[in-house]
This record gives structure tokens, C-alpha cells and sequence, in this order.
């Protein structure tokens, strides 16, 4: 069971012309004022969804590639560091 491309394109088009598009999200192009902070941002959220927390699982790849010295230590630098590499 497949999905029909033109179907799909049509039902995109029409969901992205119904939505306000600032509303949904906001291109910031390199060089503009706003680049360096919303970068900085967008990669803080990254680190904090793959690292994980004593609450929330972390992205389990990552999370292997961490080793049993990083495991479980949430607010350990080295962690937040080394995803933080693997993000950027």
C-alpha cells in the first residue's frame, strides 16, 4: 500500500497555504542578527532532548556510544559536552 506522490504534494500545498507560516516557524539565514543566538539555542534544545534526564530516556544511540562512565550522570559536563559534538 503506497501513497500516491501527487496526492501527497496537493495535500501538502494546501496544508502549508491554510497555515500562517510565521507562525509555524521562522528561517533565520547565517548572517542575520539573530542567527548566532537562535543556533546556540536550537542546538541547547538538541542536547537536552538526546542527553536525556533522570526522567526521560535519552536518545539510546547516543546514549550507548556514552558508555557506562556517562551513563546515568545527567548533569555530568562530559556528557553534555560529548552530545553536544555529536549534534553539532
Amino acid at each position: 500500500m503506497g501513497v500516491n506522490p501527487s496526492t501527497l504534494d496537493a495535500r501538502l500545498k494546501a496544508i502549508l497555504q491554510e497555515a500562517p507560516a510565521p507562525a509555524l516557524y521562522e528561517v533565520v539565514r547565517h548572517g542575520t542578527p539573530h542567527f548566532a543566538s537562535t543556533l546556540k539555542a536550537a542546538v541547547a534544545v538538541g542536547v537536552r532532548a538526546f542527553s536525556g534526564t533522570a526522567t526521560t530516556d535519552p536518545e539510546l544511540a547516543i546514549n550507548w556510544m556514552l558508555g557506562p562512565e556517562l551513563a546515568e550522570r545527567w548533569d555530568d559536563p562530559a556528557r553534555t559536552k560529548h552530545v553536544r559534538w555529536v549534534i553539532l
